[in-house]
């Protein structure tokens, strides 16, 4: 069976077991399933690797990448108060952490990482992510694991160059075995996306302004603001938007507001 049809099936079945769960049937009465979420768990990462390997040829991934990476996260959703995925649950965590970053669903991935217990369950490359995602998602600083000392600088606003970034990302391409080399994709792409909100990347844009006219004083200052009132203020997305200026995000709302009148 292809991995979108096991997907699918998957997704019926979890659905299914849900609405069983909720009507209080008992197991002993439940049809015969034939998969379990273990099934999945290639089929999730067949969809991770499709839609990172676009990602990395420069591509934009096609809707039918997409909607199989959607079809993930849907199962992830369905199955997440199952205890079918008990044993291994720190697998199925990290992989739904995965998918709901690579989908821009934050929140979703901010939730996954508080039920990981062992980050290191696919390697150090998923242990890398889980750490990436708390770092920018639930304001936790950035540790050794991490390890990613330009792309912190870059959040932060420092002086720090795009490419730079890039560059060491790129060493996260490098690992041996299917997991780490995976999980090193994944964290690069991951890495695109969060620069695409960072305050370097869209302070330019919408404020006119080059980054170089903005001394380290200002930097601190906004960075304080940013981290602090504008993480309290505006729920899951603002943990990532967190790190971007708020200046920056009035404008985008500005501009919206006079391109459609």
């Amino acid at each position: 069976m292809r991995g979108e049809q096991c997907i699918k099936r998957n997704l019926q079945y979890a659905k299914t077991k849900a609405k069983l769960a909720e009507f209080s049937v008992p197991q002993e009465q439940y049809p015969l399933f034939q998969s379990t979420p273990d099934d999945l768990y290639f089929n999730a990462m067949h969809a991770l690797s499709s839609y990172v390997n676009a990602e990395l040829s420069s591509l934009q991934p096609d809707d039918e990448t997409i909607v199989e990476l959607k079809k993930a996260a849907a199962f992830y959703d369905a199955s997440s108060n199952s205890s079918d995925h008990e044993q291994c649950k720190d697998g199925f965590w990290l992989l739904a952490m995965a998918t709901y970053f690579l989908l821009e669903n934050f929140g979703s991935a901010a939730v996954a990482s508080d039920y990981v217990e062992k980050p290191f369950w696919y390697g150090q490359m998923s242990a890398k992510l889980y750490f990436l995602v708390r770092y920018l998602l639930k304001g936790e600083e950035p540790n050794e694991e991490l390890e990613l000392p330009k792309f912190v600088d870059f959040i932060q606003g420092c002086d720090t160059s795009p490419d730079e970034v890039v560059d060491e990302a790129a060493g996260l391409l490098n690992y041996d075995g299917v997991e780490s080399h995976l999980f090193g994709k994944v964290c690069y792409v991951a890495i695109g996306t969060a620069m695409k909100f960072a305050a370097r990347s869209l302070l330019p844009e919408f404020s006119g302004s080059d980054i170089s006219r903005w001394g380290h004083t200002s930097r601190r200052k906004v960075h304080a603001v940013c981290c602090g009132r504008l993480r309290k203020a505006s729920r899951w997305r603002a943990l990532l938007l967190g790190r971007v200026f708020l200046y920056s995000s009035q404008q985008v709302l500005e501009k919206r507001a006079v391109s459609s009148c």
